[in-house]
């Protein structure tokens, strides 16, 4: 076992070997850079050793570009692989909502085996590719399904991603099911309700407001009466109704407040809500996910469960997957998984640096604090658009 002395370590050094404190604890495994953040961090635990099989090697950088080798061709690989998998089920989620709200639309009744099923697919999508299938920035809508479509489905995806990070409770398997089954018909009530309003453009009137606003109502009724074999359980209804209920109060349509309000209710609460504020609108614009995060984190001792934000945000990141953001040294980078210690400090991929040029083999890097690798700002929609029209972004 080699020593190599803390003094002597620099940010930007790969081992070949695990790293390990008193010969013991791993802190740092094979081909993951040193950060300004754990070099501070030994210096503040007084270490001034650590313990290496291997031996140290820099990141290898010219010309602003950044390579690191095999190690990110297989990165980058899986990557393709991963997002190509994401994407073909976002499109065929996106056909199989729209085929099922049109025929709900049409004849007042829904396959629930079939719906089910489907839902038992996206689980296991969600447990098994969840690094992709939450990069909605990278996720494309080809056959331009409107927003009552996406929403459905992103936000039935965020739930399962809430339900399957809850530290404060367990959720059954059955039980997610059902939760799955309540975010996608969650929005089932704006049928009832002329496109023209909840599309319009300008500010709602006073009556325009209420009859958006009775769409959990609306929703509720039409499921509950449906003509159907099997009814919804009576969770399933609640999730529906209860969709807009804040935890103070001051949601619709009961007003109801804490535990008043169902699991499913505040789940699928936030779920509705995040995607609403990303998504773009035709009265508005959608905020970046880190807005849109940092809003649910300062809203949530009032209007959501902290337990159920905390969830989505252990998946999402405070930079959610698939931001683009641009670190310390000017470097424009994308979100593409959480770090188990720290949710404000993402894994990201670099693909372009100061100069806008793109960078080698587009490695995986930890980010900090502070420093060349902490993200400094989010990019908005315009700014990432105007690359990806200059084909800097695909």
């Amino acid at each position: 076992m080699n020593k190599v002395l803390v003094a002597e370590l620099k940010p930007d050094l790969v081992f070949e070997e695990p790293v390990y404190l008193d010969g013991r604890y791993i802190i740092l495994s094979p081909d993951t850079p040193t950060t300004d953040e754990l070099l501070q961090e030994l210096h503040r635990w007084n270490y001034t050793v650590v313990f290496t099989p291997g031996n140290t090697k820099p990141i290898e950088r010219s010309a602003g570009h950044v390579s690191m080798g095999g190690t990110n061709l297989d990165q980058n690989q899986k990557e393709r692989e991963g997002l190509a998998k994401a994407q073909a089920f976002y499109d065929d989620f996106l056909k199989f909502t729209h085929k099922t709200l049109d025929s709900f639309g049409r004849t007042n009744s829904l396959n629930l085996d079939r719906i089910t099923e489907y839902i038992k697919k996206a689980i296991e999508i969600v447990k098994e590719n969840q690094y992709y299938i939450l990069r909605f920035t990278e996720l494309k809508n080809p056959q331009k399904f409107d927003y009552s479509i996406t929403h459905a489905v992103r936000s039935t995806i965020l739930a399962l991603t809430i339900a399957q990070n809850v530290k404060t409770e367990r959720i059954p398997p059955h039980k997610v099911i059902e939760l799955g089954i309540s975010a996608l018909l969650h929005e089932v009530g704006m049928l009832q309700i002329p496109p023209a309003l909840y599309n319009k453009k300008g500010n709602l009137t006073p009556e325009e407001k209420k009859t958006i606003t009775a769409h959990p109502i609306l929703g509720f009724r039409l499921l509950k009466e449906m003509k159907d074999i099997r009814p919804l359980s009576q969770d399933i209804l609640m999730g529906v109704l209860q969709h807009h209920e804040r935890e103070n109060g001051t949601g619709y349509p009961q007003h109801l407040t804490g535990d008043k309000i169902s699991s499913y209710g505040k789940i699928i609460s936030i779920a509705c809500s995040y995607d609403a504020q990303i998504s773009n609108r035709p009265h508005r614009e959608g905020k970046d996910g880190h807005s849109s995060m940092t809003t649910l984190l300062k809203e949530m001792q009032s209007l959501y469960d902290t337990g159920y934000v905390t969830a989505l945000m252990a998946s999402l990141t405070l930079f959610p997957l698939g931001s683009y953001v641009v670190l310390g040294d000017g470097t424009i980078a994308t979100v593409v998984r959480a770090s188990e210690q720290n949710v404000r400090l993402p894994y990201v991929k670099l693909l372009l640096d100061e100069k806008k040029n793109p960078v080698s083999d587009c490695p995986v890097v930890p980010t900090n604090q502070e420093g060349l690798q902490s993200i400094v700002r989010v990019l908005n929609h315009r700014e990432v658009e105007e690359l990806k029209d200059k084909s800097l972004l695909d």
